[in-house]
C-alpha cells in the first residue's frame, strides 16, 4: 500500500513538473523573435542578455526589441531583474560602434 501512494505521489509531481516547465517554456517565447524560438534567452550575464534581445534585430524593429525585453524583464524576479536604463544606453552603444569607419583606426597604426 504504501509502495502505491509513494508511486502514485511521484507521478503526480512529475506531471505536475511538466506542465509548469511547458507552461513557462511558452511564456518566453512571447519575448523572442521568430528565429530565436528554439533557444533558450541567454541569462549568464546582462551583456549576453542585451546580446540575445538585440540579435533580433534583422526580424523586428528597435522597437519591438526593446519592448520584448522590457517584457521578459518584468517578468523576472525582482533581484534578477536587469537595469533598463542600462540597456538604452547599451543599443546606444551598440549603435555608436556601427557608426565608427572600419578604416578609422588603420591610419593610427
Amino acid at each position: 500500500m504504501k509502495k502505491t501512494v509513494l508511486s502514485l505521489l511521484c507521478i503526480v509531481g512529475v506531471a505536475c513538473a511538466v506542465y509548469f516547465n511547458l507552461d513557462a517554456s511558452s511564456e518566453i517565447t512571447e519575448v523572442q523573435v521568430q528565429s530565436q524560438r528554439d533557444t533558450n534567452i541567454d541569462k549568464d550575464s546582462a551583456r549576453e542578455t542585451f546580446d540575445y534581445f538585440l540579435a533580433g534585430l534583422g526580424e523586428e524593429d528597435l522597437m519591438t526589441l526593446q519592448a520584448n525585453f522590457l517584457r521578459f524583464n518584468q517578468e523576472q524576479a525582482e533581484s534578477y531583474q536587469l537595469d533598463e536604463d542600462l540597456f538604452k544606453r547599451f543599443i546606444e552603444y551598440r549603435a555608436s560602434l556601427a557608426d565608427l569607419e572600419s578604416g578609422a583606426f588603420q591610419s593610427s597604426i
